[in-house]
């Protein structure tokens, strides 16, 4: 009788101690799993608050031709082969998609048409999508003889992580192959004057990020998880 009550008494004693197993492997592999989300969500918010440093600063000054044309794929140009390279390009980046992009257009007209960006300038019109929105600028430059090339992005996650525009509109004017001015967002009057006293100065010491305007960002998946942004 000693032994069958000593029996049960083991069984209930392993039982326990398999029970006491089980909720200490849980409870590891929770802790496990709430370490790792932890990081996870560590690793984001360092990703986040990167890509929104750059929406003001694009990785690319320097070499902007030769670093961004991998990305695109040429959709018209009035350019002929010169052998003439423009001392001056204006590039204008937009999605048809975005509502601030068609505010910006205007101000891309006034940019176009200044006396001081008339002569050996060459607009570049880079679409992330197809290039629907550019179509009246497109016509007006053809019409007035205007040096231009328009583009659209063979990959927009591509384009936008290689060339650190993360943000449309977006307005970069380079001198020589080097970046002098760099705005993220639809123009105000006080930018516009800073704009046509870059374009009217004879040289340039550094490149100038003017204060950001309306925008969204270049992908518009990321604007359905960050927002608008203001």
């Amino acid at each position: 009788m000693p032994t069958y009550h000593s029996a049960v008494i083991s069984k209930v004693l392993n039982g326990k101690n398999v029970f006491h197993s089980i909720t200490i492997i849980v409870a590891v592999l929770v802790m496990g799993f709430g370490l790792s989300v932890s990081l996870r969500n560590a690793k984001l918010t360092s990703e986040i608050a990167i890509l929104k440093s750059s929406l003001e600063r694009p990785y690319l000054l320097r070499n902007f031709e030769f670093t961004v044309l991998p990305y695109l794929k040429p959709l018209s140009s009035s350019l002929q082969s010169t052998g003439v390279d423009a001392d001056r390009k204006l590039l204008f980046v937009a999605r048809n998609s975005c509502g601030f992009c068609s505010s910006q257009l205007p101000w891309w007209r006034r940019m176009v048409e200044a006396p001081s960006a008339q002569e050996q300038s060459e607009v570049w019109l880079i679409s992330i999508g197809s290039g629907e929105l550019f179509a009246d600028l497109v016509a007006y430059l053809g019409k007035a003889g205007r040096r231009y090339r328009q583009f659209t992005a063979l990959s927009p996650e591509v384009f936008a992580l290689g060339s650190g525009i993360q943000a449309v509109p977006t307005t970069i004017v380079t001198r020589g192959d080097r970046v002098v001015l760099v705005h993220s967002g639809v123009f105000t009057d006080e930018v516009w004057e800073a704009v046509t006293s870059i374009l009217d100065a004879s040289h340039h010491d550094s490149v100038r990020f003017l204060p950001p305007g309306q925008r969204v960002p270049s992908l518009p998946v990321r604007q359905a998880i960050q927002g608008t942004l203001h």
